[in-house]
Protein backbone atom coordinates (compact mmCIF):
# COMPACT_ATOMS: atom_id res chain seq x y z
CA UNK A 1 0.00 0.00 0.00
CA UNK A 2 1.30 3.35 -0.95
CA UNK A 3 2.06 5.29 2.25
CA UNK A 4 0.55 8.85 2.08
CA UNK A 5 2.00 12.14 2.93
CA UNK A 6 0.95 12.74 6.47
CA UNK A 7 2.53 15.23 9.32
CA UNK A 8 4.02 12.36 11.23
CA UNK A 9 6.41 11.78 7.80
CA UNK A 10 10.08 11.96 8.40
CA UNK A 11 11.79 14.31 6.21
CA UNK A 12 15.08 13.96 4.84
CA UNK A 13 16.77 15.86 7.20
CA UNK A 14 15.24 14.52 9.98
CA UNK A 15 16.09 11.01 8.56
CA UNK A 16 19.64 11.88 8.55
CA UNK A 17 19.86 13.36 12.03
CA UNK A 18 18.17 9.89 13.42
CA UNK A 19 20.75 7.69 11.71
CA UNK A 20 23.66 9.75 13.03
CA UNK A 21 22.57 9.46 16.27
CA UNK A 22 21.35 5.70 16.25
CA UNK A 23 22.90 3.88 14.03
CA UNK A 24 25.29 1.25 15.37
CA UNK A 25 28.33 2.28 13.17
CA UNK A 26 27.99 5.82 13.85
CA UNK A 27 27.81 4.95 17.52
CA UNK A 28 30.74 2.71 17.08
CA UNK A 29 33.30 5.30 15.37
CA UNK A 30 32.32 7.40 18.38
CA UNK A 31 33.50 5.35 21.06
CA UNK A 32 36.92 4.69 18.90
CA UNK A 33 37.40 8.19 19.10
CA UNK A 34 36.33 8.21 22.81
CA UNK A 35 38.52 5.58 23.14
CA UNK A 36 41.86 7.49 21.02
CA UNK A 37 41.30 10.66 23.16
CA UNK A 38 41.34 8.36 26.37
CA UNK A 39 45.36 7.13 25.14
CA UNK A 40 45.82 10.52 24.51
CA UNK A 41 45.26 11.32 27.70
CA UNK A 42 47.89 8.90 29.20
CA UNK A 43 50.23 9.74 26.30
CA UNK A 44 50.25 13.42 27.47
CA UNK A 45 50.24 12.98 31.30
CA UNK A 46 53.53 10.46 30.77
CA UNK A 47 55.28 13.93 30.92
CA UNK A 48 54.10 15.26 34.30
CA UNK A 49 55.57 13.78 37.65
CA UNK A 50 54.06 10.99 39.42
CA UNK A 51 53.29 10.68 43.11
CA UNK A 52 52.30 7.47 45.03
CA UNK A 53 51.13 6.84 48.35
CA UNK A 54 51.42 3.55 49.99
CA UNK A 55 51.79 2.02 53.47
CA UNK A 56 50.72 -0.57 56.33
CA UNK A 57 50.01 -1.47 59.88
CA UNK A 58 49.24 -4.18 61.86
CA UNK A 59 50.71 -6.66 64.21
CA UNK A 60 54.65 -8.29 63.78
CA UNK A 61 56.33 -11.19 66.11
CA UNK A 62 59.52 -13.17 66.00
CA UNK A 63 60.76 -15.80 68.27
CA UNK A 64 63.66 -14.72 70.79
CA UNK A 65 67.09 -15.94 69.29
CA UNK A 66 69.22 -18.14 71.64
CA UNK A 67 72.96 -18.34 70.80
CA UNK A 68 75.70 -20.36 73.13
CA UNK A 69 78.33 -18.22 73.28
CA UNK A 70 80.54 -20.73 75.43
CA UNK A 71 79.64 -24.30 77.09
CA UNK A 72 76.80 -24.09 79.27
CA UNK A 73 76.44 -20.28 78.64
CA UNK A 74 73.96 -18.90 76.52
CA UNK A 75 72.85 -15.32 75.35
CA UNK A 76 68.86 -14.60 74.47
CA UNK A 77 68.29 -12.28 71.49
CA UNK A 78 64.91 -10.48 70.92
CA UNK A 79 61.68 -10.60 72.88
CA UNK A 80 58.67 -12.40 73.20
CA UNK A 81 56.33 -9.83 72.54
CA UNK A 82 54.31 -9.12 69.86
CA UNK A 83 55.04 -5.26 68.24
CA UNK A 84 52.48 -3.06 66.75
CA UNK A 85 54.15 -1.12 63.56
CA UNK A 86 52.71 1.35 61.03
CA UNK A 87 54.67 2.00 58.03
CA UNK A 88 53.92 4.85 55.16
CA UNK A 89 55.78 5.69 52.26
CA UNK A 90 55.35 9.04 49.53
CA UNK A 91 57.56 8.44 46.42
CA UNK A 92 57.70 11.00 43.51
CA UNK A 93 58.54 10.43 39.98
CA UNK A 94 59.49 12.63 37.16
CA UNK A 95 61.28 11.75 34.27
CA UNK A 96 63.84 13.77 33.13
CA UNK A 97 64.72 12.40 29.69
CA UNK A 98 63.03 9.66 28.06
CA UNK A 99 63.66 8.85 24.63
CA UNK A 100 60.55 7.20 23.75
CA UNK A 101 57.84 10.19 25.52
CA UNK A 102 57.41 12.88 22.73
CA UNK A 103 56.83 10.30 19.46
CA UNK A 104 54.60 8.33 21.97
CA UNK A 105 52.35 11.33 22.61
CA UNK A 106 52.69 12.41 18.71
CA UNK A 107 51.36 8.67 17.86
CA UNK A 108 48.47 8.69 20.60
CA UNK A 109 47.62 12.31 19.08
CA UNK A 110 47.98 11.00 15.43
CA UNK A 111 45.60 7.93 16.76
CA UNK A 112 43.49 10.49 18.04
CA UNK A 113 43.27 12.54 14.49
CA UNK A 114 42.66 8.99 13.03
CA UNK A 115 39.78 7.82 14.57
CA UNK A 116 38.47 11.26 14.40
CA UNK A 117 38.74 10.93 10.20
CA UNK A 118 37.17 7.35 10.91
CA UNK A 119 34.15 8.84 12.41
CA UNK A 120 33.81 11.43 9.37
CA UNK A 121 33.59 8.80 7.23
CA UNK A 122 31.79 6.36 8.38
CA UNK A 123 29.07 9.75 9.13
CA UNK A 124 29.55 10.02 6.11
CA UNK A 125 28.60 6.70 4.44
CA UNK A 126 25.79 6.78 7.07
CA UNK A 127 24.42 10.01 5.20
CA UNK A 128 25.02 8.69 1.66
CA UNK A 129 22.99 5.28 2.77
CA UNK A 130 20.51 7.29 4.37
CA UNK A 131 19.72 9.39 1.59
CA UNK A 132 19.23 5.85 -0.73
CA UNK A 133 17.51 4.00 1.72
CA UNK A 134 15.05 7.14 1.75
CA UNK A 135 15.01 7.81 -2.00
CA UNK A 136 14.43 3.80 -1.85
CA UNK A 137 11.24 3.85 0.39
CA UNK A 138 10.00 6.80 -2.23
CA UNK A 139 10.79 4.66 -5.18
CA UNK A 140 9.12 1.79 -4.03
CA UNK A 141 6.22 4.05 -2.85
CA UNK A 142 5.72 5.34 -6.26
CA UNK A 143 6.28 1.95 -7.68
CA UNK A 144 3.47 0.81 -6.27
CA UNK A 145 1.47 3.55 -7.12
CA UNK A 146 2.27 2.82 -10.71
CA UNK A 147 1.42 -0.81 -10.37
CA UNK A 148 -1.99 0.06 -8.87
CA UNK A 149 -2.39 2.99 -12.21
CA UNK A 150 -1.40 -0.23 -14.83
CA UNK A 151 -3.67 -2.66 -12.97
CA UNK A 152 -6.75 0.06 -13.06
CA UNK A 153 -5.97 0.35 -16.56
CA UNK A 154 -6.05 -3.61 -17.38
CA UNK A 155 -8.97 -3.83 -15.87
CA UNK A 156 -10.62 -0.84 -17.21
CA UNK A 157 -9.19 -1.85 -20.90
CA UNK A 158 -10.53 -5.72 -20.20
CA UNK A 159 -14.16 -4.11 -19.31
CA UNK A 160 -14.24 -2.79 -22.33
CA UNK A 161 -13.38 -5.41 -24.29
CA UNK A 162 -15.73 -7.43 -22.58
CA UNK A 163 -18.42 -5.26 -23.81
CA UNK A 164 -17.72 -5.48 -27.73
CA UNK A 165 -16.76 -9.03 -27.34
CA UNK A 166 -20.06 -9.67 -25.87
CA UNK A 167 -21.55 -7.42 -28.62
CA UNK A 168 -19.69 -9.54 -31.07
CA UNK A 169 -17.26 -6.53 -32.28
CA UNK A 170 -14.16 -8.32 -30.76
CA UNK A 171 -13.06 -11.74 -31.02
CA UNK A 172 -12.59 -14.03 -27.82
CA UNK A 173 -8.42 -14.17 -28.38
CA UNK A 174 -8.55 -10.42 -27.76
CA UNK A 175 -10.26 -10.87 -24.64
CA UNK A 176 -7.77 -13.54 -22.98
CA UNK A 177 -4.99 -11.15 -23.94
CA UNK A 178 -6.93 -8.51 -21.81
CA UNK A 179 -7.35 -11.17 -19.24
CA UNK A 180 -3.68 -11.92 -19.17
CA UNK A 181 -2.74 -8.58 -18.99
CA UNK A 182 -4.46 -8.08 -15.93
CA UNK A 183 -3.05 -11.03 -14.11
CA UNK A 184 0.51 -9.72 -15.25
CA UNK A 185 -0.58 -6.59 -13.73
CA UNK A 186 -1.43 -8.40 -10.54
CA UNK A 187 1.96 -9.64 -10.51
CA UNK A 188 3.83 -6.25 -11.09
CA UNK A 189 1.80 -4.89 -8.17
CA UNK A 190 2.48 -8.14 -5.76
CA UNK A 191 5.68 -7.86 -6.63
CA UNK A 192 6.07 -3.81 -6.21
CA UNK A 193 3.85 -4.44 -2.60
CA UNK A 194 6.87 -6.62 -1.40
CA UNK A 195 10.09 -4.39 -2.77
CA UNK A 196 8.35 -1.98 -0.76
CA UNK A 197 8.46 -3.99 2.48
CA UNK A 198 11.94 -4.67 2.03
CA UNK A 199 12.45 -0.68 1.26
CA UNK A 200 10.76 0.18 4.21
CA UNK A 201 12.99 -2.89 6.47
CA UNK A 202 16.25 -1.37 5.06
CA UNK A 203 15.34 2.14 5.73
CA UNK A 204 14.93 1.17 9.31
CA UNK A 205 17.64 -0.46 9.50
CA UNK A 206 20.52 2.62 8.53
CA UNK A 207 18.55 4.50 10.85
CA UNK A 208 19.03 2.30 13.75
CA UNK A 209 15.85 0.77 14.73
CA UNK A 210 13.63 -2.19 13.83
CA UNK A 211 13.05 -3.45 10.92
CA UNK A 212 9.34 -3.32 11.22
CA UNK A 213 8.62 -0.23 12.54
CA UNK A 214 6.38 2.14 10.07
CA UNK A 215 8.41 4.16 7.79
CA UNK A 216 6.64 6.92 6.25
CA UNK A 217 8.78 9.48 4.78
CA UNK A 218 8.16 13.16 3.06
CA UNK A 219 8.11 12.25 -0.99
CA UNK A 220 8.23 16.11 -1.86
CA UNK A 221 11.93 15.78 -0.35
CA UNK A 222 12.84 14.26 -3.94
CA UNK A 223 12.81 15.91 -7.25
CA UNK A 224 14.94 18.56 -6.94
CA UNK A 225 16.23 20.70 -9.56
CA UNK A 226 18.90 18.73 -11.57
CA UNK A 227 22.21 20.10 -10.82
CA UNK A 228 24.68 21.55 -13.30
CA UNK A 229 27.36 19.15 -14.16
CA UNK A 230 30.26 20.32 -12.20
CA UNK A 231 33.85 20.83 -12.48
CA UNK A 232 35.53 17.69 -12.66
CA UNK A 233 39.21 18.92 -11.74
CA UNK A 234 38.00 21.44 -9.23
CA UNK A 235 35.93 18.07 -7.48
CA UNK A 236 39.64 16.59 -7.65
CA UNK A 237 41.22 19.09 -5.89
CA UNK A 238 38.84 19.17 -2.93
CA UNK A 239 38.83 15.20 -2.64
CA UNK A 240 41.77 15.15 -1.82
CA UNK A 241 41.40 18.06 0.64
CA UNK A 242 38.25 16.74 2.28
CA UNK A 243 38.05 13.09 1.88
CA UNK A 244 38.12 11.03 5.22
CA UNK A 245 40.13 8.06 3.48
CA UNK A 246 42.89 10.16 2.04
CA UNK A 247 43.23 12.19 5.14
CA UNK A 248 44.02 8.64 7.24
CA UNK A 249 46.48 7.34 4.84
CA UNK A 250 48.50 10.38 5.54
CA UNK A 251 48.06 10.20 9.06
CA UNK A 252 49.12 6.34 9.04
CA UNK A 253 52.43 7.58 6.84
CA UNK A 254 53.44 9.51 9.72
CA UNK A 255 52.00 7.50 12.27
CA UNK A 256 54.63 4.75 10.71
CA UNK A 257 57.27 7.20 11.28
CA UNK A 258 56.70 7.76 14.29
CA UNK A 259 56.64 4.37 14.75
CA UNK A 260 60.38 3.93 13.86
CA UNK A 261 61.38 6.63 16.20
CA UNK A 262 60.11 5.08 19.07
CA UNK A 263 61.68 1.83 17.98
CA UNK A 264 65.05 3.72 17.35
CA UNK A 265 64.71 5.30 21.37
CA UNK A 266 65.56 1.74 22.63
CA UNK A 267 69.08 2.83 21.74
CA UNK A 268 69.25 5.79 24.23
CA UNK A 269 69.36 6.16 27.80
CA UNK A 270 66.68 6.82 30.38
CA UNK A 271 66.38 9.36 33.31
CA UNK A 272 64.31 9.84 36.07
CA UNK A 273 64.46 11.90 39.35
CA UNK A 274 62.82 9.87 42.08
CA UNK A 275 62.17 11.61 45.23
CA UNK A 276 60.83 9.17 48.37
CA UNK A 277 60.22 10.19 51.81
CA UNK A 278 58.90 7.27 54.60
CA UNK A 279 58.41 6.32 58.09
CA UNK A 280 58.47 3.05 59.86
CA UNK A 281 57.12 2.90 63.54
CA UNK A 282 57.09 -0.52 65.86
CA UNK A 283 56.02 0.06 69.44
CA UNK A 284 56.28 -3.02 71.89
CA UNK A 285 55.15 -2.79 75.42
CA UNK A 286 58.48 -2.19 76.82
CA UNK A 287 60.02 0.17 74.18
CA UNK A 288 59.56 1.10 70.79
CA UNK A 289 61.58 2.66 67.25
CA UNK A 290 60.05 5.33 65.20
CA UNK A 291 62.56 5.54 61.82
CA UNK A 292 61.93 8.52 59.39
CA UNK A 293 63.99 8.21 55.95
CA UNK A 294 64.21 10.23 52.48
CA UNK A 295 65.87 9.85 49.62
CA UNK A 296 66.39 12.31 46.27
CA UNK A 297 68.43 10.29 43.51
CA UNK A 298 68.74 10.66 39.60
CA UNK A 299 68.18 7.00 38.32
CA UNK A 300 68.96 6.00 34.69
CA UNK A 301 69.72 3.21 32.36
CA UNK A 302 71.04 2.47 29.62
CA UNK A 303 69.84 -1.22 27.52
CA UNK A 304 74.03 -1.47 26.08
CA UNK A 305 72.87 -4.48 24.11
CA UNK A 306 70.13 -5.26 22.91
CA UNK A 307 69.13 -7.31 20.00
CA UNK A 308 65.52 -7.65 19.74
CA UNK A 309 65.86 -3.44 19.14
CA UNK A 310 67.47 -4.12 15.75
CA UNK A 311 64.29 -6.46 14.87
CA UNK A 312 62.09 -3.75 16.04
CA UNK A 313 63.37 -1.17 13.90
CA UNK A 314 63.86 -3.19 11.19
CA UNK A 315 59.93 -4.02 11.36
CA UNK A 316 59.06 -0.30 11.79
CA UNK A 317 61.22 0.57 8.49
CA UNK A 318 59.56 -2.26 6.39
CA UNK A 319 55.87 -1.06 8.06
CA UNK A 320 57.20 2.57 6.79
CA UNK A 321 57.48 1.44 3.35
CA UNK A 322 54.26 -0.74 3.01
CA UNK A 323 52.37 2.41 3.64
CA UNK A 324 54.25 4.52 1.50
CA UNK A 325 53.54 2.17 -1.40
CA UNK A 326 50.34 2.03 -0.54
CA UNK A 327 49.85 5.61 -1.81
CA UNK A 328 49.74 5.36 -5.60
CA UNK A 329 47.32 2.59 -4.85
CA UNK A 330 45.10 4.64 -3.00
CA UNK A 331 45.29 7.30 -4.49
CA UNK A 332 44.09 6.11 -8.15
CA UNK A 333 41.74 4.01 -6.28
CA UNK A 334 39.85 7.36 -4.88
CA UNK A 335 40.24 8.89 -8.56
CA UNK A 336 38.38 5.94 -10.18
CA UNK A 337 35.52 6.06 -7.60
CA UNK A 338 35.21 9.61 -8.55
CA UNK A 339 35.58 9.43 -12.04
CA UNK A 340 32.85 6.50 -11.59
CA UNK A 341 30.02 8.80 -9.97
CA UNK A 342 30.78 11.46 -12.10
CA UNK A 343 30.03 9.77 -15.32
CA UNK A 344 26.81 8.60 -13.24
CA UNK A 345 25.98 11.55 -12.30
CA UNK A 346 26.61 12.73 -16.12
CA UNK A 347 24.37 9.51 -17.03
CA UNK A 348 21.62 10.71 -14.81
CA UNK A 349 21.63 14.36 -16.00
CA UNK A 350 21.14 13.43 -19.85
CA UNK A 351 19.05 9.89 -19.03
CA UNK A 352 16.45 12.27 -16.79
CA UNK A 353 15.83 14.80 -19.73
CA UNK A 354 14.54 11.82 -22.19
CA UNK A 355 12.32 9.76 -19.82
CA UNK A 356 10.62 13.27 -19.48
CA UNK A 357 10.12 13.48 -23.10
CA UNK A 358 9.09 9.72 -23.62
CA UNK A 359 6.89 9.79 -20.84
CA UNK A 360 5.35 12.87 -22.96
CA UNK A 361 4.98 11.03 -25.61
CA UNK A 362 3.57 7.54 -24.10
CA UNK A 363 1.02 9.45 -22.20
CA UNK A 364 -0.13 11.07 -25.60
CA UNK A 365 0.22 7.33 -27.46
CA UNK A 366 -2.41 5.86 -24.48
CA UNK A 367 -4.77 8.39 -25.18
CA UNK A 368 -4.90 8.18 -28.90
CA UNK A 369 -4.78 4.23 -28.76
CA UNK A 370 -7.59 3.87 -26.25
CA UNK A 371 -9.54 6.80 -28.21
CA UNK A 372 -9.00 4.53 -31.38
CA UNK A 373 -10.22 1.19 -29.39
CA UNK A 374 -13.37 2.66 -28.07
CA UNK A 375 -14.08 3.91 -31.22
CA UNK A 376 -13.40 0.70 -33.23
CA UNK A 377 -10.73 2.62 -35.14
CA UNK A 378 -7.80 0.76 -33.27
CA UNK A 379 -6.86 -2.80 -32.40
CA UNK A 380 -6.73 -4.09 -29.06
CA UNK A 381 -3.20 -5.21 -29.42
CA UNK A 382 -2.23 -1.13 -30.21
CA UNK A 383 -3.89 -0.37 -26.80
CA UNK A 384 -1.96 -2.92 -25.04
CA UNK A 385 0.85 -1.70 -26.45
CA UNK A 386 0.43 1.51 -25.62
CA UNK A 387 -0.42 0.88 -22.13
CA UNK A 388 2.71 -1.47 -21.54
CA UNK A 389 4.84 1.33 -22.92
CA UNK A 390 2.98 4.32 -21.17
CA UNK A 391 3.86 1.66 -17.69
CA UNK A 392 7.65 1.52 -18.93
CA UNK A 393 7.67 5.01 -19.55
CA UNK A 394 6.66 5.91 -16.02
CA UNK A 395 8.85 3.56 -14.22
CA UNK A 396 11.96 4.75 -16.47
CA UNK A 397 11.16 8.39 -15.75
CA UNK A 398 10.87 7.59 -11.57
CA UNK A 399 14.63 5.05 -12.49
CA UNK A 400 15.78 8.36 -13.76
CA UNK A 401 14.52 10.82 -10.93
CA UNK A 402 15.96 8.12 -8.27
CA UNK A 403 19.70 7.48 -10.36
CA UNK A 404 19.69 11.48 -10.45
CA UNK A 405 19.18 11.76 -6.56
CA UNK A 406 21.85 9.27 -5.93
CA UNK A 407 24.45 10.47 -7.90
CA UNK A 408 23.79 13.61 -6.62
CA UNK A 409 24.39 12.45 -2.88
CA UNK A 410 27.53 9.77 -4.60
CA UNK A 411 29.55 12.79 -5.64
CA UNK A 412 29.07 14.33 -2.21
CA UNK A 413 30.40 10.91 -0.16
CA UNK A 414 32.89 10.82 -2.95
CA UNK A 415 34.29 14.00 -2.74
CA UNK A 416 34.18 14.04 1.44
CA UNK A 417 32.18 17.08 1.69
CA UNK A 418 28.63 18.75 0.10
CA UNK A 419 29.51 19.96 -2.92
CA UNK A 420 26.08 19.52 -4.84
Amino acid sequence: MVLANTAGALTLNESIDLALRQNPAVREAYQGTAQAAGKLSQAATSFLPSLKLDGSMGKSYSQPQTMQIAPGTYMTFGTSDQADISRYNLTLSQPVFVAALLPGYGLARKNYDLARENLRKVAQETVYNTIVAYANVIRAQKLAGLSEQSLNMAKSHLNQAQIMFNAGVTPKADLLRNQVQVLNAEVALTKARSGLYIAESSFNNVLGRSPGQAAEVDEKELGHTPPSLPDYEKLISEMFKSRPDWQQLILSEEMAKDYLTVAKTEYFPSFMLVGNYGNTKTEYPSYKSDVNSWTAVVSGSWSLFNLPTAGKVAEAQAGLAAQLARRENVKNGLELELRSAYYELKSALETIELTKKALEYAEENYKVSEMRYKTGAGTNLDSLDAQVSLTQARINDLQAKFDLEIARAKINKVVGKEVL
